[in-house]
Protein backbone atom coordinates (compact mmCIF):
# COMPACT_ATOMS: atom_id res chain seq x y z
CA UNK A 1 0.00 0.00 0.00
CA UNK A 2 1.58 3.46 -0.83
CA UNK A 3 1.47 6.28 1.41
CA UNK A 4 1.16 9.62 0.00
CA UNK A 5 -2.04 11.10 2.21
CA UNK A 6 -1.84 11.41 5.99
CA UNK A 7 -3.68 12.77 8.99
CA UNK A 8 -1.09 13.75 12.15
CA UNK A 9 -2.95 14.11 15.32
CA UNK A 10 -1.41 16.06 17.91
CA UNK A 11 0.14 17.73 15.10
CA UNK A 12 1.31 20.78 17.61
CA UNK A 13 3.14 18.90 20.11
CA UNK A 14 6.78 17.63 20.41
CA UNK A 15 6.34 14.30 18.33
CA UNK A 16 3.58 15.63 16.62
CA UNK A 17 4.94 19.08 15.01
CA UNK A 18 8.57 16.96 14.61
CA UNK A 19 6.76 13.73 12.70
CA UNK A 20 4.28 16.55 9.79
CA UNK A 21 7.49 18.51 9.34
CA UNK A 22 9.72 15.45 8.31
CA UNK A 23 6.42 13.63 6.43
CA UNK A 24 6.63 17.23 4.67
CA UNK A 25 9.90 17.14 3.86
CA UNK A 26 9.33 13.44 2.53
CA UNK A 27 6.98 14.96 -0.09
CA UNK A 28 3.57 13.54 1.97
CA UNK A 29 0.59 15.63 1.72
CA UNK A 30 -0.20 16.18 5.40
CA UNK A 31 -2.97 17.52 7.29
CA UNK A 32 -3.18 17.88 11.03
CA UNK A 33 -5.41 18.09 14.03
CA UNK A 34 -4.62 19.99 17.07
CA UNK A 35 -6.53 21.45 20.28
CA UNK A 36 -3.20 23.72 21.21
CA UNK A 37 -1.85 20.96 24.66
CA UNK A 38 1.05 22.83 25.05
CA UNK A 39 0.38 26.45 23.95
CA UNK A 40 3.92 28.13 25.21
CA UNK A 41 6.04 26.28 22.77
CA UNK A 42 3.85 26.37 19.86
CA UNK A 43 6.55 29.58 18.50
CA UNK A 44 9.01 26.56 18.08
CA UNK A 45 6.57 24.09 16.13
CA UNK A 46 4.76 26.01 13.84
CA UNK A 47 7.71 26.72 11.31
CA UNK A 48 6.22 24.38 8.95
CA UNK A 49 2.75 24.60 9.76
CA UNK A 50 2.02 27.01 6.64
CA UNK A 51 2.40 24.24 4.80
CA UNK A 52 -0.31 22.00 5.83
CA UNK A 53 -3.75 22.44 6.79
CA UNK A 54 -4.49 22.42 10.41
CA UNK A 55 -7.68 21.74 11.75
CA UNK A 56 -8.64 23.59 15.43
CA UNK A 57 -10.80 20.82 17.17
CA UNK A 58 -11.26 18.35 19.98
CA UNK A 59 -11.20 14.93 18.89
CA UNK A 60 -13.54 13.59 21.80
CA UNK A 61 -15.89 15.48 19.93
CA UNK A 62 -16.77 14.22 16.45
CA UNK A 63 -14.57 16.93 14.77
CA UNK A 64 -14.15 16.81 10.97
CA UNK A 65 -16.48 15.98 8.24
CA UNK A 66 -14.97 15.88 5.24
CA UNK A 67 -15.81 15.90 1.35
CA UNK A 68 -14.43 13.07 0.15
CA UNK A 69 -11.72 15.21 -1.63
CA UNK A 70 -9.02 14.01 1.40
CA UNK A 71 -8.41 10.16 0.69
CA UNK A 72 -6.47 9.86 3.75
CA UNK A 73 -3.73 6.71 3.61
CA UNK A 74 -2.69 6.91 6.90
CA UNK A 75 -3.13 8.59 10.38
CA UNK A 76 -0.44 8.97 12.85
CA UNK A 77 -2.52 9.50 16.04
CA UNK A 78 -0.46 11.80 18.71
CA UNK A 79 -3.23 13.53 20.45
CA UNK A 80 -3.24 12.92 24.28
CA UNK A 81 -3.07 14.26 27.50
CA UNK A 82 0.35 13.23 29.06
CA UNK A 83 1.50 13.05 33.00
CA UNK A 84 1.02 10.49 35.42
CA UNK A 85 0.93 12.44 38.36
CA UNK A 86 -2.06 14.93 36.85
CA UNK A 87 -3.91 11.75 35.75
CA UNK A 88 -4.43 10.09 39.57
CA UNK A 89 -5.80 14.12 40.45
CA UNK A 90 -8.39 14.08 37.35
CA UNK A 91 -8.77 10.13 35.78
CA UNK A 92 -11.38 11.11 33.92
CA UNK A 93 -10.22 13.89 32.11
CA UNK A 94 -7.59 11.34 31.09
CA UNK A 95 -9.83 8.65 30.02
CA UNK A 96 -12.22 10.92 28.20
CA UNK A 97 -9.87 12.08 26.23
CA UNK A 98 -7.84 9.78 25.63
CA UNK A 99 -9.73 6.68 25.48
CA UNK A 100 -12.61 8.47 23.99
CA UNK A 101 -10.14 10.70 21.40
CA UNK A 102 -8.74 7.74 19.84
CA UNK A 103 -12.79 5.97 19.76
CA UNK A 104 -13.27 9.09 17.11
CA UNK A 105 -10.38 8.68 15.19
CA UNK A 106 -11.11 4.85 15.03
CA UNK A 107 -14.98 5.82 13.65
CA UNK A 108 -13.45 8.45 11.50
CA UNK A 109 -11.16 5.44 9.98
CA UNK A 110 -14.14 2.96 9.91
CA UNK A 111 -16.46 5.12 8.00
CA UNK A 112 -13.68 6.78 5.43
CA UNK A 113 -12.19 3.50 4.96
CA UNK A 114 -8.72 4.73 6.23
CA UNK A 115 -6.70 1.25 5.80
CA UNK A 116 -3.54 2.46 8.15
CA UNK A 117 -3.13 3.76 12.06
CA UNK A 118 -0.02 4.13 14.02
CA UNK A 119 -0.96 5.06 17.44
CA UNK A 120 1.33 6.26 19.60
CA UNK A 121 1.65 4.76 23.32
CA UNK A 122 3.70 4.68 26.10
CA UNK A 123 6.27 2.62 28.02
CA UNK A 124 4.38 3.79 31.48
CA UNK A 125 2.03 0.68 30.88
CA UNK A 126 4.61 -1.63 31.91
CA UNK A 127 5.03 -2.90 35.80
CA UNK A 128 8.63 -2.00 35.42
CA UNK A 129 8.76 -2.25 39.48
CA UNK A 130 8.05 -5.87 38.97
CA UNK A 131 9.45 -6.86 35.43
CA UNK A 132 11.00 -10.39 35.21
CA UNK A 133 12.66 -9.09 31.98
CA UNK A 134 15.54 -6.54 31.51
CA UNK A 135 15.50 -5.02 28.76
CA UNK A 136 11.43 -5.40 28.41
CA UNK A 137 9.63 -7.08 25.52
CA UNK A 138 6.28 -6.19 23.98
CA UNK A 139 5.09 -9.18 25.71
CA UNK A 140 6.22 -7.96 29.12
CA UNK A 141 3.59 -7.21 32.17
CA UNK A 142 1.65 -4.94 31.21
CA UNK A 143 -0.19 -3.78 34.24
CA UNK A 144 -0.73 -0.14 34.74
CA UNK A 145 -0.01 1.58 38.08
CA UNK A 146 -1.99 4.81 37.49
CA UNK A 147 -4.82 6.40 35.07
CA UNK A 148 -2.25 7.81 32.21
CA UNK A 149 -1.13 4.08 31.96
CA UNK A 150 -4.66 2.39 31.50
CA UNK A 151 -5.99 5.14 29.43
CA UNK A 152 -3.31 4.22 27.08
CA UNK A 153 -3.10 0.38 27.81
CA UNK A 154 -7.18 0.61 27.18
CA UNK A 155 -6.61 2.40 23.53
CA UNK A 156 -4.36 -0.18 22.51
CA UNK A 157 -7.18 -2.83 22.93
CA UNK A 158 -9.52 -0.50 21.27
CA UNK A 159 -7.29 -0.32 18.24
CA UNK A 160 -6.94 -4.34 18.21
CA UNK A 161 -10.68 -4.22 18.66
CA UNK A 162 -11.23 -2.34 15.47
CA UNK A 163 -8.60 -4.32 13.17
CA UNK A 164 -10.12 -7.10 14.75
CA UNK A 165 -13.59 -6.07 13.09
CA UNK A 166 -12.81 -3.48 10.34
CA UNK A 167 -9.70 -4.65 8.87
CA UNK A 168 -7.47 -1.55 9.94
CA UNK A 169 -4.03 -1.88 9.85
CA UNK A 170 -2.38 -1.22 13.78
CA UNK A 171 0.93 -0.52 14.58
CA UNK A 172 0.96 0.76 17.82
CA UNK A 173 4.07 2.52 18.86
CA UNK A 174 5.66 2.34 22.95
CA UNK A 175 7.64 5.20 23.33
CA UNK A 176 10.37 5.43 26.05
CA UNK A 177 11.14 9.17 27.56
CA UNK A 178 11.43 10.69 23.84
CA UNK A 179 13.95 14.23 24.36
CA UNK A 180 15.29 16.74 22.28
CA UNK A 181 14.65 20.15 21.10
CA UNK A 182 11.62 21.83 21.22
CA UNK A 183 11.11 19.30 23.86
CA UNK A 184 7.65 18.78 26.38
CA UNK A 185 8.88 21.43 29.37
CA UNK A 186 7.15 19.12 32.21
CA UNK A 187 9.71 15.85 31.00
CA UNK A 188 13.05 15.42 33.04
CA UNK A 189 15.78 16.23 30.11
CA UNK A 190 14.51 19.68 29.57
CA UNK A 191 13.25 21.21 32.51
CA UNK A 192 16.25 20.10 34.15
CA UNK A 193 18.14 21.88 31.37
CA UNK A 194 15.84 25.16 31.86
CA UNK A 195 16.99 24.55 35.91
CA UNK A 196 20.73 24.01 35.58
CA UNK A 197 21.21 27.38 32.60
CA UNK A 198 19.22 29.40 35.57
CA UNK A 199 20.09 28.43 38.86
CA UNK A 200 16.88 26.90 39.91
CA UNK A 201 16.79 23.82 42.63
CA UNK A 202 15.85 20.67 40.80
CA UNK A 203 13.67 18.53 42.91
CA UNK A 204 14.73 14.73 42.19
CA UNK A 205 12.31 12.16 43.72
CA UNK A 206 14.51 9.87 45.60
CA UNK A 207 18.70 9.30 45.12
CA UNK A 208 18.62 9.86 41.57
CA UNK A 209 20.00 6.24 40.81
CA UNK A 210 16.37 5.76 38.83
CA UNK A 211 17.04 4.77 34.99
CA UNK A 212 15.56 6.34 32.06
CA UNK A 213 15.60 4.32 28.24
CA UNK A 214 15.74 8.22 26.64
CA UNK A 215 14.96 8.03 23.07
CA UNK A 216 16.09 11.32 20.58
CA UNK A 217 12.92 12.68 18.97
CA UNK A 218 14.65 12.02 15.46
CA UNK A 219 14.80 8.08 16.16
CA UNK A 220 10.98 8.46 17.46
CA UNK A 221 9.72 10.61 14.55
CA UNK A 222 11.65 8.29 11.40
CA UNK A 223 9.74 4.87 13.86
CA UNK A 224 6.45 6.69 13.31
CA UNK A 225 6.80 6.78 9.07
CA UNK A 226 8.70 3.13 9.09
CA UNK A 227 5.64 1.88 11.05
CA UNK A 228 2.89 3.80 8.67
CA UNK A 229 4.52 2.27 5.83
CA UNK A 230 4.42 -1.13 7.44
CA UNK A 231 1.51 -3.64 6.88
CA UNK A 232 1.33 -4.83 10.30
CA UNK A 233 -2.19 -5.94 10.28
CA UNK A 234 -2.10 -5.66 14.58
CA UNK A 235 1.88 -4.65 16.13
CA UNK A 236 3.05 -3.74 18.96
CA UNK A 237 6.54 -2.01 18.97
CA UNK A 238 8.75 -0.83 21.46
CA UNK A 239 10.54 2.34 20.43
CA UNK A 240 13.56 3.15 23.24
CA UNK A 241 17.29 3.28 22.79
CA UNK A 242 17.29 0.41 24.21
CA UNK A 243 20.41 1.58 26.81
CA UNK A 244 19.25 3.36 30.09
CA UNK A 245 20.81 6.26 31.93
CA UNK A 246 20.70 7.00 35.53
CA UNK A 247 18.75 10.46 36.25
CA UNK A 248 22.36 11.53 37.98
CA UNK A 249 24.02 11.17 34.89
CA UNK A 250 21.67 13.11 32.98
CA UNK A 251 22.12 15.43 35.07
CA UNK A 252 25.48 15.09 34.68
CA UNK A 253 25.55 15.60 31.14
CA UNK A 254 23.41 18.49 31.46
CA UNK A 255 25.89 20.51 33.83
CA UNK A 256 28.92 19.41 31.09
CA UNK A 257 27.16 21.11 28.27
CA UNK A 258 25.65 24.47 30.05
CA UNK A 259 29.17 24.32 31.82
CA UNK A 260 27.77 24.95 35.52
CA UNK A 261 26.93 23.09 38.42
CA UNK A 262 23.13 22.01 39.18
CA UNK A 263 21.69 22.59 42.39
CA UNK A 264 20.01 19.58 43.47
CA UNK A 265 17.43 18.91 46.43
CA UNK A 266 16.75 15.27 46.79
CA UNK A 267 13.04 14.81 48.44
CA UNK A 268 11.50 11.77 49.14
CA UNK A 269 10.94 8.68 46.71
CA UNK A 270 7.74 8.27 44.88
CA UNK A 271 5.94 5.15 44.46
CA UNK A 272 4.83 6.81 40.74
CA UNK A 273 8.03 6.99 39.58
CA UNK A 274 9.38 3.57 38.13
CA UNK A 275 12.91 2.05 39.39
CA UNK A 276 14.65 1.97 35.60
CA UNK A 277 12.62 1.46 32.08
CA UNK A 278 14.34 -0.26 29.57
CA UNK A 279 13.58 -1.24 25.59
CA UNK A 280 13.98 -4.41 24.19
CA UNK A 281 13.77 -2.74 20.85
CA UNK A 282 14.52 -6.38 18.91
CA UNK A 283 11.06 -6.20 17.20
CA UNK A 284 11.12 -2.77 15.83
CA UNK A 285 14.63 -3.53 14.30
CA UNK A 286 13.57 -6.72 12.51
CA UNK A 287 10.16 -5.85 11.35
CA UNK A 288 10.59 -1.99 10.85
CA UNK A 289 14.19 -1.91 9.76
CA UNK A 290 14.36 0.61 12.71
CA UNK A 291 17.45 1.97 15.18
CA UNK A 292 18.18 4.49 17.20
CA UNK A 293 21.16 6.74 15.54
CA UNK A 294 21.36 8.82 17.92
CA UNK A 295 23.56 8.62 21.00
CA UNK A 296 22.33 10.16 24.11
CA UNK A 297 25.40 12.12 24.43
CA UNK A 298 24.57 13.66 20.97
CA UNK A 299 20.90 14.30 21.88
CA UNK A 300 21.85 16.01 25.21
CA UNK A 301 24.36 17.87 23.41
CA UNK A 302 21.98 19.41 20.51
CA UNK A 303 19.39 19.71 23.38
CA UNK A 304 21.21 21.62 25.68
CA UNK A 305 22.29 23.91 21.81
CA UNK A 306 18.92 24.69 21.18
CA UNK A 307 17.93 25.50 24.75
CA UNK A 308 20.88 28.02 25.42
CA UNK A 309 20.03 29.33 21.28
CA UNK A 310 16.71 30.24 22.69
CA UNK A 311 17.19 30.84 26.18
CA UNK A 312 15.28 34.45 26.04
CA UNK A 313 11.93 32.97 23.96
CA UNK A 314 11.92 30.18 26.52
CA UNK A 315 11.59 32.71 29.53
CA UNK A 316 8.18 32.65 30.62
CA UNK A 317 7.12 28.88 29.73
CA UNK A 318 6.66 26.65 33.04
CA UNK A 319 9.16 24.19 33.44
Amino acid sequence: MAIKNVLVTGCLGFIGAATAEALIGQDYNVTGVDCNYYRGMNKFRLEKSSEYKIFDADITRPFIHFNGDENFDSIIHLAAIPGVRDSIRDPEKYYRNNLMGTLNILELMREYKIPKLVFASTSSIYDWDHASYRPMPECGTDLPQHPYAGSKLACEDLCRIYHELHGISVSVLRYHTVYGPAGRPDMAPLKFAHKIANGLPIQLNGNGLQERDFTFIDDVVDANIRAMNHEAGFEVFNIGAGEPYLLNYLISNLELGFDKKAIIEYKNSNNLDASFTWADNTKAREMLGWEPRVSFYDGIERTVSWYQEHRTELQGIEF
